[in-house]
């Protein structure tokens, strides 16, 4: 699929987050905070649309529909990490959902043969390795955490910022450029994410 269809589609996992909440465990939000959150996808799709025309057969892609699965299913994922931490704690949810990964990615990997290749290319990469690992692992049990001191919907939101920051350093250390309608969303969203924090907190 188009990827300035795709990338914006992942950020309805943030409503996906919002409505299992909601019907799930009867999370409600304030106006406030809905209306911070919707103009907070709205900024993230904006950045992530990267220009192009996009006509509504883009749409029914097979790219952008397997971007609306994955979307849904990131946004149930993210739920029920929430639920899963505020029910053991968010060290426990993490070593589990890792080791679950790691076993089917491995055995994954075990089967296409590619055992030999997943040697070298650790030894290859060790530190980018083990500094993405940890990096990864601190925010995710830092996300599951902040779940059972906020509502799920709110912590998924804001969460979802780190697009602003992946923008933010492709400007200023990659020297990237950005089009007019994604400096707009980018603005949209900063505001958005403060103002979030501001009114859940």
């Amino acid at each position: 699929g188009k990827i300035s269809v795709v990338e914006p589609i992942w950020s309805l996992e943030i409503p996906t987050a919002v409505f299992l909440s909601y019907i799930i465990i009867g999370e409600a939000l304030t106006l406030a905070q809905i209306l911070f959150i919707i103009s907070l996808i709205i900024g993230l799709a904006s950045v992530s649309y990267r220009g192009g025309k996009v006509k509504a057969k883009h749409f029914l892609e097979r790219g952008a529909l397997v971007a609306l699965v994955a979307a849904f299913c990131m946004g149930a994922a993210n739920f029920y990490m929430g639920m899963s931490g505020r029910a053991s704690d968010s060290l426990l949810t993490n070593f589990v959902a890792s080791v679950v990964m790691a076993v089917v990615t491995l055995a994954y990997i075990l089967f296409k043969r590619r055992g030999k290749k997943m040697v070298a290319d650790i030894k290859l990469q060790t530190k980018s390795l083990l500094t993405m690992s940890l990096l990864d692992n601190v925010a995710w049990v830092a996300f599951v955490a902040a779940m059972t001191l906020a509502p799920i919907g709110v912590v998924v939101a804001l969460t979802e910022s780190y697009i602003i920051i992946v923008v933010l350093l492709g400007i200023f250390i990659n020297k990237e450029k950005l089009a007019r309608h994604q400096k707009f969303g980018l603005v949209i969203a900063l505001v958005s994410a403060i103002a979030l924090a501001y009114v859940s907190g």
